[in-house]
């Protein structure tokens, strides 16, 4: 025997071991030997040890064993063996790598009622025992009480140097260590030292704001916390305002459940969390609620006075212009004062506000002759302290001389008086009710200047318009830079190349195929969808538009917007009765168009495909059918009856792919969809693809001047219902969602409901 070799491993696993000999003169005799590998020098005894292969040329001979559970510095021993007698030996000493070994507990950064999160050093190979390399560490954590040290499912070998133990018990001891790990089998080292730490009483459950303050509920096993709350903590940031206006309120009282929140800023759009503090360290943060600062309206009309009586006097104003504060108001208050008093009374006369009037009167009474008057009108908006500075003065209004003539002629005069002021108010309110309804809706009419700067003083523009349930309040912004959010980040269908073409199959017969078209029945009886509350933003439900630019700019929208995508895969056509055009009600379909009715508007818009060769008649007989005054083509244009129609054309040609801008797309959309011009037909390669897209943002738009919100997926599971190839890729639903946010963080001059 002249040599034997191994390779080094980390204790405890099997190692491979070769044993070589030397042919002599009679090389024959060698092969009648047996090459063993044995624990013991003199004896055979390879328990763990197993022999693999032999390697022979003309003078050596090499055998190869795998040897189990070796140690450090055992020792193992060749030899050639025959008849139970040894012949040759030649011993080799094991030496396997030190593993490495933290010294050092590790240290507790936070600590809340359910998580703990610890951090360690990282292995110091010139200090600290071991072998390199050190390629990862696994977190250990037991109750401390118990005997058993437990992972948790993503703490095997970690390559940061904290972890977060999560789904703990609130007011439970526990211990932590954390163990190095190097390259190879079993090469996890020993523990470090624990560090032990106690969960804190759990962390507030609840919290809520309304006009004036903040509540909030503690657990309701608070009862329990031995430890005592001594401390919450409020935090706030504004999401609107530049620079952000962060700052924290200190609640020291442990009995309180409500605060009152001072020095936020007006127009401020607010973030607000809160935390429990005892004598173990914060709380995990409560659900955070958003909370808008409105300004008090600023009455800015100058009230009119009319002479009824030597005691009366009829006072009339405009309705608030809205032009300063935050709607809506609900009430009005007149202040009323002799001119030559220096101070305003504490007593005024209260009006509610209406969404019917234009202008409001008020007759007073039992003031005093031949005396003068000042008034003064003030806005209130809703909630307690709603009321705004008081508005211009109307100075220095004398009422008449009294009548010397007898008791009855007095008596007369003034009933005379008082119904010729009853008869002037019905006539003004004749007047208004009959301009009422003879004048057109009222609508927002978008501001021509788009060279106004954002300041920080200033970022947001209000204006009121007129809805069923009140005023509203649109805020007008007008970005001082561009943002990313008009970027299409990835492409839906392409119409010339996605390889899927909805065929024509419209049926002879052509100006008679509408009176043959179907009406979806009631479409939310098809599939019931439940709203899932534990996402912090429920795309199943509706969305406050101040918040969905918040919600595609955080990091799990892209995901949540995949996902539910899912679910609409799941929508399946509604049965269909025969049409009747006055009880159409969303949606219907023929065999060719699909017609889909924006709600709240009294427009038609009608997705159909391109016409081919063979449905070019077919095309233009449902421009007649439905007397369509305009046609949006979606595809790229290309070139080139006894009946006709004018009709105006609005053409895309380049629609946007992955990285190109979104904002011409969103421009030509609110350019083109809206208006008073009858049925839409809106087309494209398939009918479905881009024309789903463009019917869908219409729609939305349109959710948003009229409700404040937005509900892609009930909108799409809808134009589905009558029209299953519309979004048919989660890409083109991506889309809607990122030309969504392009309209409220990119055009030059849109509405922001809040």
């Amino acid at each position: 025997l002249i040599d034997a070799a191994y390779t080094r491993r980390n204790p405890g696993v099997t190692v491979p071991v070769t044993c070589t000999a030397a042919k002599g003169p009679s090389p024959t005799d060698i092969n009648n030997l047996n090459f063993v590998l044995s624990r013991h020098h003199e004896h055979l005894y390879d328990d763990g040890i197993s022999s693999e292969q032999w390697i022979s040329n003309a003078t050596t001979r090499t055998a190869a064993f795998m040897v189990d559970n070796v140690i450090d510095g055992q020792t193992l021993y060749c030899q050639l063996r025959k008849d139970d007698k040894r012949y040759a030996v030649y011993n080799i000493t094991i030496d396997v790598f030190d593993l490495p070994l933290l010294q050092s507990a590790p240290k507790a950064d936070l600590i809340t009622d359910s998580t703990v999160t610890i951090s360690w050093s990282a292995w110091d190979e010139e200090n600290e025992d071991g072998d390199l390399p050190v390629i990862g560490y696994t977190p250990y954590y037991k109750l401390a009480s118990g005997l058993n040290w437990s992972i948790q499912d993503t703490s095997t070998s970690i390559k940061t140097l904290n972890f977060t133990f999560t789904a703990l018990i609130p007011e439970e001891r526990y211990s932590f260590c954390v163990a190095a790990v190097r390259e190879g089998e079993k090469g996890e080292g020993p523990k470090s030292p624990a560090l032990n730490a106690t969960t804190i009483c759990a962390g507030i459950v609840f919290l809520e704001a309304n006009i004036v303050g903040f509540f909030y509920n503690l657990p309701t096993d608070s009862s329990s916390c031995i430890t005592g709350v001594t401390l919450f903590t409020i935090y706030y940031a504004s999401i609107n305002l530049e620079p952000p206006h962060v700052g924290i309120y200190e609640v020291t009282d442990p009995a309180s459940t409500s605060v009152t929140l001072t020095g936020l800023k007006v127009e401020g759009n607010y973030s607000i969390h809160m935390t429990l503090k005892t004598g173990t360290g914060e709380s995990s943060s409560s659900n955070a609620i958003y909370y808008f600062v409105p300004r008090l309206p600023e009455y800015q009309a100058v009230p009119a006075a009319s002479v009824s009586s030597s005691n009366s006097l009829t006072i009339t104003w405009p309705v608030w212009d809205g032009d300063v504060g935050t709607p809506p108001v609900v009430e009005y208050r007149l202040l009323t004062k002799l001119s030559e008093s220096g101070d305003w009374p504490s007593t005024f006369i209260r009006v509610n506000a209406s969404n019917d009037q234009d202008n409001y009167a008020v007759i007073i009474t039992s003031l005093e002759p031949d005396a003068d008057y000042d008034f003064s009108v003030v806005a209130v908006r809703e909630g307690l302290n709603g009321d705004g500075p008081p508005g211009p003065i109307l100075e220095m209004v004398k009422t008449n001389l009294p009548d010397t003539g007898s008791v009855g002629l007095i008596v007369g005069v003034t009933i005379g008086t008082v119904s010729l002021a009853i008869i002037a108010l019905l006539a003004v309110y004749g007047i208004w009710k009959y301009r009422r309804s003879t004048s057109k809706p009222k609508t927002v009419e978008r501001q021509a200047d788009d060279s106004k700067e954002v300041t920080n003083e200033a970022p947001f523009a209000y204006e009121n318009v007129s809805k069923d349930s009140g005023l509203t309040n649109v805020v007008r912004y007008v970005p001082s830079k561009k943002h990313e959010e008009c970027i299409l980040s990835a492409t839906g269908n392409d119409d010339t190349s996605d390889g899927y073409e909805i065929p024509s199959t419209r049926k002879d017969g052509g100006a008679q195929a509408k009176q043959e078209s179907n009406k979806c029945e009631n479409m939310e009886d098809v599939h019931v969808y439940q709203n899932n509350a534990d996402d912090e933003f429920s795309l199943r439900k509706p969305m406050a538009i101040s918040r969905f630019p918040l919600f595609m700019r955080s990091s799990t929208a892209k995901e949540m917007i995949s996902a539910i995508f899912k679910s609409l895969e799941e929508v399946s056509p509604a049965k269909c009765s025969s049409f009747s055009g006055a009880s159409l009600k969303t949606c219907t379909r023929t065999d060719l168009e699909i017609l889909y009715h924006i709600p709240g508007l009294n427009q038609t818009l009608i997705m159909t495909q391109a016409p081919l060769p063979n449905t070019v008649e077919d095309f233009w007989r449902l421009v007649f059918d439905y007397q369509c005054q305009t046609i949006i083509m979606l595809n790229d244009s290309d070139s080139g009856n006894h009946e006709s129609i004018k009709v105006n054309r609005f053409i895309l040609n380049n629609w946007p792919k992955s990285g190109d801008s979104l904002t011409p797309l969103i421009n030509f959309i609110a350019a083109t969809g809206f208006g008073d011009r009858g049925a839409t037909l809106i087309h494209c390669i398939n009918g479905a693809s881009r024309s789903g897209i463009y019917v869908t943002v219409c729609s939305e738009i349109n959710r948003m001047k009229t409700r404040q919100t937005i509900q892609v997926f009930d909108t799409v599971k809808n134009i589905k219902v009558c029209n299953p190839n519309a979004i048919i890729t989660k890409e083109d639903y991506m889309m809607c969602h990122q030309l969504l946010n392009c309209y409220l963080t990119e055009m030059q001059d849109y509405d922001v409901i809040v």
